[in-house]
């Protein structure tokens, strides 16, 4: 089909039929030997859009359309009800019922694991709205003003917002706050092409009405107190630190953290486990899916008759506790050293240090030097690069009868399944989570049993 002209001057159109989705859910369209990568749009859906311009035809492979146009809708199409989402790029499927959200993302984790041999036995919903008590925010400036909003996955520009649909009206007071903060105090946002500027990110966590934020910024800040009274008049509790970050790397936080004003650490409570978060903690940011995967782990682990479970990449110690609340000995082994000292404060702040065995280090070097039983549980929740070789096989060699498996990627899980797979276990469940609605992202948990 040829281009055709749009009503607007020097503006070129293509008019073309989604046949599915990549794995950044763009729809994929094909032509006269090209493919097309279209965001927004949906399978069997005929579009139209713009086309990039002509001194652009060597990045043309890469370039990801928008539709100008929906000419045949999906059934599964859906107003987008977020004002920012053309703009922002961080939502992948706003566009789409949340009913066909779950099987669109039902089918793309069974495509990543086919080469394993996995499938999905069962999906769990989450709230599609609402759902994020954490959000990363950047400063920017717009004319003479400095702006808070979200990078743009794909340019990185900051994409000022008012209001954010996943986190809620406590996100809209915190915003406004901020951009009133620094706009008022003339606290000019950091431009990393100039390396000049103060403001560099807001990092906040949210529980209750209770609130940690964390600025970081390439100097100190000599308006921080009127942050705190702006922030204390909105929330009912509130943790505010600075962040000294002058690196020039991509890491948002330095080592440099500077305790401003309220509470130093933030308060939850999980499955009747207290915690506590300091600005650099990790803890998911859906805390209903959280509790509905920690759920699932507790309920299979009953029925497991364990000795003793590992906790591999065990972060600030939620698991650990949990296990050790239900009465198990843990072994609960996290790299980053900050973290194993909160989960140390946490087990005696529970009264379960007694169960609990911390070892800090990387499960590549720890795990080869344990003592385990045959009745040792592996609870494994490694970040998105997944387990590897090495630590697959660690764990094959000590031949534990059950492994279970937290994934934030399918890709990775695939390929360590095929590796357990060949050591001698079988999938026995596959759940999925949704962890992150409308968003590419889906949390998998996998249950492992060794043959007999």
């Amino acid at each position: 089909m040829k281009s055709i002209q749009s009503n607007k001057k020097n503006i070129r159109t293509k008019k073309l039929d989604i046949e599915a989705l990549d794995a950044d859910y763009c729809g994929i369209a094909h032509m006269k030997g090209k493919t097309y990568r279209v965001r927004n749009t949906l399978p069997q859906e005929r579009i139209e859009t713009e086309l990039p311009n002509p001194k652009n035809k060597d990045r043309e492979k890469e370039y990801i359309y928008t539709p100008s146009r929906i000419i045949s809708a999906s059934p599964d199409r859906v107003d987008i009800p977020c004002p920012y989402a053309s703009v922002c790029g961080n939502c992948n499927l706003l566009h789409c019922s949340y009913d066909a959200q779950k099987r669109i993302k039902v089918q793309r984790f069974d495509d990543d694991l086919k080469e394993a041999g996995i499938k999905a036995d069962n999906f769990i919903s989450s709230s599609q709205f609402e759902y994020r008590n954490k959000v990363h925010l950047a400063f920017s400036e717009s004319g003479r003003q400095t702006v808070v909003g979200f990078f743009n996955e794909e340019n990185h520009n900051v994409i000022p917002v008012k209001e954010c649909l996943l986190h809620g009206e406590w996100f809209k007071k915190l915003a406004a706050i901020l951009t009133k903060w620094a706009s008022d105090n003339h606290i000019p946002a950091f431009k990393p092409w100039a390396q000049t500027g103060v403001l560099r990110f807001a990092v906040c966590r949210h529980f209750n009405n209770n609130i940690m934020v964390t600025i970081v910024a390439r100097e100190n800040i000599r308006f921080m107190d009127k942050l705190y009274s702006a922030l204390e008049k909105a929330f009912d509790e509130v943790s505010l630190y600075l962040n000294i970050n002058t690196q020039n790397n991509s890491k948002v936080f330095s080592d440099k953290f500077i305790f401003i004003n309220g509470k130093r650490k933030l308060h939850g409570n999980i499955l009747g486990i207290d915690f506590y978060l300091s600005p650099n903690s990790f803890f998911q940011v859906n805390e209903e899916i959280a509790s509905e995967i920690y759920s699932a782990v507790l309920e299979k682990i009953s029925s497991l008759n364990a000795d003793r479970i590992v906790d591999a990449y065990s972060g600030i110690g939620i698991t650990s506790l949990l296990f050790a609340s239900r009465g198990y000995n843990v072994t609960s082994i996290e790299i980053v050293p900050k973290a194993v000292d909160d989960a140390k404060e946490l087990a005696e702040l529970n009264n379960l240090k007694d169960n609990i065995k911390f070892i800090c280090g990387d499960c590549n070097n720890i795990l080869p030097k344990l003592d385990v039983t045959e009745n040792t549980v592996f609870f494994v929740d490694p970040p998105r690069k997944g387990l590897g070789k090495n630590v697959s096989e660690s764990i094959i060699r000590f031949k534990p009868k059950h492994i279970i498996y937290l994934s934030c990627d399918p890709t990775s899980l695939g390929c360590d399944l095929m590796l357990l797979q060949k050591g001698g276990y079988s999938v026995q469940s596959t759940v999925l989570f949704d962890m992150f609605p409308n968003t590419k992202h889906v949390e998998g948990l996998v249950v492992l049993s060794r043959k007999k």
